[in-house]
């Protein structure tokens, strides 16, 4: 038999009997908790000293995770935190609060850092309370409004020309940021949107629609 035909017959073969070979056993992994939040106040506003519900992921820089929760906090709108990754030397950064700082309140969003700035998005914060995009150095100073969502009616999810409520982590690709809001925009629900980390090049990518009869 010709050798190139044996070799056509023995590959399926081997790749059989790899397929019946028993999977290696994976080793059992221990889970430890670097920080547990404080408890909270009763509601209808939770207080503590550190925030609670950390929704979004974590960014590790060096051997510093950080994070964000969306409720908590002395102002109950949630908490910027940092904590070493080995659980000590848990910081709160910074405390989102309502007022006097343009309603920055409740980021669903985590954080990613550029050029030593830490660059996230609150949910209902800003001006007008539908949202934000900020930066922050990573000692928790210098809170900046990078990109402030327009006003549309919660009631009905009234259009407006942005998006609004941004939820999910800020992606970082080439010099521009890019993210996506939950409402808001032309059709009411929600936007893909770019904007520069300095606040400029704001654009609507694409508009998000639905059947809402």
């Amino acid at each position: 038999m010709n050798s190139h035909i044996e070799k056509l017959f023995i590959l399926p073969a081997l790749v059989a009997a790899l397929c019946l070979m028993p999977a290696g056993r994976v080793p059992a992994q221990d889970l430890t908790t670097l920080y547990n939040f404080s408890q909270i106040s009763a509601g209808p506003v939770w207080y503590n000293s550190d925030g609670s519900w950390p929704w979004a992921g974590l960014l590790l820089s060096s051997n510093t995770l950080y994070g964000t929760t969306v409720d908590g906090g002395s102002e109950g709108c949630g908490t910027l935190f940092c904590v070493n990754t080995d659980g000590t030397g848990f910081t709160n950064l910074y405390t989102f609060n309502d007022y006097p700082n343009d309603q920055e309140i409740y980021p669903k969003s985590g954080v990613i850092l550029i050029n030593n700035l830490l660059y996230g998005a609150d949910y209902t914060g800003g001006g007008v309370g539908c949202g934000s995009v900020y930066s922050i150095s990573p000692d928790g100073t210098g809170f900046t409004t990078v990109h402030d969502f327009p006003y549309f009616d919660y009631a009905t999810n009234g259009p407006n020309t942005d998006g609004g409520l941004p939820a999910g982590n800020l992606l970082l690709y080439g010099n521009m940021l890019y993210g996506v809001c939950e409402y808001g925009g032309t059709g009411g629900s929600g936007t893909v949107f770019t904007v520069s980390p300095d606040g400029s090049g704001f654009n609507v990518l694409h508009q998000f629609t639905a059947d809402r009869k």
